[in-house]
């Protein structure tokens, strides 16, 4: 036997379509388990009710809460003794399910905050090393963005971009460093990423060439064929 464990919390809310409630209902007279799993989830709505306050569910859900509480409650699941399942008790669980989902929305915040400091502690390590550094600028319709080139010390080469925009579709960025007599050595390709600042690893070292710069690329390897979107010479 199949069991309706996955439809039991709307079942006991409410908040099933009529068919969908039918059926969970029809199940119940047959499913000890599923019966007792029902009963349970009763009893933790009325403990909610008795321990937390309300809080206002997001104006998104005031809709579904008040068609929950307009209806009758889900027939073939026996009351527990001296208590019926009422409308202030759909409220309050969907204001508690709201509230669960708000959390989960504010831990996913938090983690993305945590990533961006860290990020923004290895930039600042990284930057703080003896070096040289050479600016690039966005140049014609990429006016505004740029990247500051950094070469420290017995270290990798890397790029520190700032305000880059989603490449179009299909394309990617790539960083080349280019010679004197014009050879375009290809480095390290990424997309924009989230966020206005981003650090690359060039991907190759920066001694014995002439100048940098970054383009858009339909290809992750291979000669240049994208448009220049930034650039600069080294001094």
């Amino acid at each position: 036997m199949s069991h309706a464990i996955d439809d039991l919390e709307l079942y006991v809310l409410g908040a099933l379509p009529r068919d969908a409630e039918r059926v969970v209902a029809d199940h119940l007279t047959v499913c000890v388990e599923c019966l007792t799993e029902a009963r349970a989830l009763e009893s933790t709505v009325w403990a909610l009710q008795d321990a937390l306050p309300a809080p206002p569910p997001p104006a998104a859900l005031r809709d579904r809460i008040l068609a929950a509480a307009d209806r009758p409650a889900a027939a073939g699941l026996p009351a527990l003794p001296g208590r019926h399942v009422s409308a202030s008790t759909y409220a309050l669980a969907a204001a508690v399910l709201a509230l669960a989902v708000l959390s989960v929305g504010a831990l996913r915040q938090v983690d993305t905050l945590r990533a961006e400091i860290d990020e923004s502690r290895a930039i600042g390590l990284r930057v703080s090393q003896p070096g040289k550094t050479w600016y690039m600028s966005g140049i014609d319709r990429w006016q505004g963005i740029g990247g500051m080139l950094y070469a420290p010390q017995g270290s990798p080469a890397f790029v520190v971009f700032h305000d880059l925009v989603p490449a179009p579709q299909g394309q990617i960025y790539t960083i080349w460093l280019v010679d004197a007599e014009g050879r375009w050595v290809r480095g390290s390709s990424f997309a924009a990423g989230e966020g206005r600042v981003r650090m690359v690893d060039v991907g190759v070292p920066v001694a014995g060439f002439d100048r940098c710069a970054v383009t858009l690329e339909t290809r992750a390897e291979g000669k240049r064929e994208g448009p220049i979107v930034m650039q600069s010479r080294f001094y």
